[in-house]
């Protein structure tokens, strides 16, 4: 999986890893107990929330030509 970001006007943040979904309810409660508007705004939705956590993740910050500035792991 890939998250890519707009980190100011010439740099670009690319996020990068496996996706590993949750499914232990401690987990996947966790959003909904730390920010309770949360579970009213899928609720009014009727959206279904899931979890996940990358693994083997690494950021990189690249330039606007697609230069890497920075690895971070």
């Amino acid at each position: 999986m890939e998250i890519v970001a707009l980190a100011s006007k010439r740099k670009w943040l690319r996020y990068t890893g496996r996706a590993v979904f949750e499914t232990e309810k401690r987990y996947t409660n966790l959003p909904f107990e730390e920010h309770p508007q949360l579970r009213k705004m899928y609720d009014k939705l009727n959206a279904n929330a899931t979890v996940f956590h990358l693994e083997d993740a690494k950021a990189q910050i690249d330039g606007v030509t697609g230069n890497v500035i920075e690895t971070l792991e």
